[in-house]
C-alpha cells in the first residue's frame, strides 16, 4: 500500500492555517496541557490575552528587525509561541479566587436563627 501524495507540505500548511488563526494553536495547545475544567475553562476565558501577547511579541520583533537582514521564518509562530507556555504552572500562580475557586464553596455562609 503506498501513501497518496496531496501536493501540499504539512509544515507550510499548518503554518498557514495557525497564521491565520492563531487562536487555533492556543487551543490546541491548551488541549494538549490537560488539566481539569477548571483550569481549561480559565484559559478559555483567557484567550484574548494570550492572543495579545503573542501579537505583542510579533509587532516587538517587527518593530526592531533590521530591514536589510529581514527573513520573515524568523519571526515567531503562534505553535511555537502558545507551546512555551507552562499552562499548568500559570494556572497554579493565580489567586484562588482569579481560578475560580471561591471561599462559599467550602465554607457555606451559616445563617443564625435569634429568639
Amino acid at each position: 500500500m503506498t501513501t497518496p501524495s496531496f501536493g501540499y507540505n504539512f509544515p507550510d500548511f499548518s503554518r498557514e492555517v495557525f497564521g491565520q488563526n492563531p487562536e487555533l494553536a492556543f487551543l490546541g495547545r491548551l488541549g494538549q496541557a490537560g488539566g481539569g475544567r477548571q483550569m481549561q475553562d480559565y484559559f478559555r476565558r483567557r484567550t484574548g490575552d494570550f492572543l495579545s501577547r503573542f501579537q505583542q511579541q510579533l509587532s516587538r520583533q517587527l518593530l526592531e528587525a533590521d530591514p536589510n537582514t529581514f527573513n520573515p521564518s524568523q519571526l515567531s509562530t503562534p505553535e511555537d509561541f502558545f507551546g512555551g507556555i507552562n499552562f499548568r504552572n500559570e494556572f497554579l500562580s493565580q489567586a484562588p479566587t482569579q481560578r475560580g475557586f471561591f471561599s462559599g464553596q467550602f465554607a457555606p455562609h451559616t445563617r443564625w436563627l435569634t429568639r
